[in-house]
């Protein structure tokens, strides 16, 4: 083999083209602190026994593994049903544009929560209910206004027609009509059947509820917004107490069918946006205080602490980035011999502890994407020099002391 002749997923025996963690692929792996995890996860399971969904959230500065750990627990619940007794929808809150009327109220979220849930998961909802027995024994859009728990009479049979007329079976006519309704954007109720629409706060509440509701009875899960970005919620201004009666609303006890987990950027709990602490009816709600916000709200600081956390985490990285059965081969075709491990090549252990050494020097590099970082540069720049020289170049704590500042 020509060293100089290969690429560097190769030289590198990665399982794939670059050195990097996807977050959508790579969800099933946690890296980092297990005990973090594990208090995640404890609060997870207290919310489901005592709130019935998930109403809680994860904090953290850049690059500590926000999204990923938003994403490592929805693939736990996408795999875990009947633990995770929830349907995990993805959510995106940012940015927040306090100056536009279509960007600054609970409209805005709203809209994007029925847009993260869908058109195809919502019919699905409903084609299973319709399946039901209630559903067989009289009408089906009285079957689903028998159920629905929130709102006025008005919104429960204005929500149980546009279910049952649009989103039963695939049908040749649009249903564009109807998603802006369900969206509370501006529609003719004539031309739908109904007789109200969605414009208040608690109207949008409601019709999202109720639709938990109905997701909850015909497949026995709930929905659950894993929503991103939520620090956007600090440039709240004008509709503070919209958006503050908003989150209350899903956070009441009334409430155990539709949950969320914000993940919210910053250090410390000072970081939790005002609109969702102050005034304390949420806390309440969630079952803790300003003093305690720290057991609904768990800060990832601390994910990478120790540096057995951070040379855990290194090598958890390079080894589910790597292709075992060539990284054999390679060091047998290169003669490393007892040099590196399958799982540690292109780096050796005093090399990787190297690596780990200088960057728990500093709090801001001590940051799973910093840490990923540094392996692939490092990774890269003792592949350059292999090509230079046409022979393998191992990273050892020499190496690294060369190329690392």
């Amino acid at each position: 083999m020509e060293i100089k002749n290969i690429e560097f997923s190769e030289y590198c025996c990665l399982n794939r083209p670059l050195m990097r963690i996807d977050e959508e692929s790579d969800a099933q792996w946690f890296f980092g602190n297990k005990e973090v995890e594990q208090r995640v996860l404890e609060r997870i399971a207290s919310d489901f026994n005592t709130r019935g969904t998930p109403k809680c959230g994860i904090l953290g500065r850049w690059g500590i593994g926000k999204t990923h750990t938003l994403n490592h627990l929805r693939w736990l619940f996408e795999t875990n049903p009947q633990k995770y007794r929830t349907k995990p929808v993805k959510m995106l809150l940012a940015p927040w544009d306090d100056g536009n009327p279509r960007g600054n109220n609970w409209g805005y979220i709203h809209r994007k929560m029925i847009d993260a849930i869908g058109e195809h998961a919502l019919r699905e909802v409903v084609v299973t209910f319709d399946k039901m027995p209630q559903a067989r024994t009289q009408n089906l859009a009285k079957a689903m206004e028998a159920i629905f728990k929130f709102g006025d009479a008005n919104i429960k049979y204005s929500l149980s027609v546009i279910l049952s007329e649009n989103f039963l079976r695939e049908q040749q006519k649009s249903t564009a009509a109807a998603w802006e309704w369900l969206r509370g954007d501006k529609v003719s109720i004539a031309d739908l059947g109904v007789n109200r629409v969605v414009e208040s706060v608690q109207d949008m509440v409601d019709v999202i509820r109720n639709i938990g509701v109905l997701a909850k009875t015909s497949r026995g899960l709930g929905f659950t917004f894993f929503i991103d970005e939520a620090h956007a919620l600090g440039d709240v201004k004008k509709k503070k107490s919209e958006i503050h009666y908003g989150f209350k609303e899903l956070a009441d006890p009334t409430n155990s069918d539709v949950g969320y987990i914000l993940a919210i950027f910053g250090g410390g709990m000072n970081a939790v946006p005002p609109v969702l602490t102050d005034p304390k009816d949420i806390l309440d709600r969630m079952g803790v205080t300003q003093q305690t916000i720290h057991e609904a709200i768990i800060e990832l600081k601390d994910v990478t602490a120790a540096e057995s956390d951070l040379m855990e985490f290194a090598k958890n990285v390079l080894q589910n980035l790597k292709d075992i059965d060539k990284a054999k081969s390679m060091i047998s075709e290169m003669n490393l011999g007892s040099k590196t491990t399958p799982d540690l090549l292109p780096f050796t252990q005093d090399g990787l502890k190297e690596v780990v050494d200088r960057l728990k020097q500093k709090e801001e590099t001590k940051t799973p994407r910093l840490i990923i970082d540094n392996l692939a540069t490092t990774s890269n720049k003792a592949y350059q020099e292999s090509k230079l020289h046409n022979r393998y170049v191992l990273v050892d704590a020499t190496f690294v002391r060369k190329v690392l500042p």
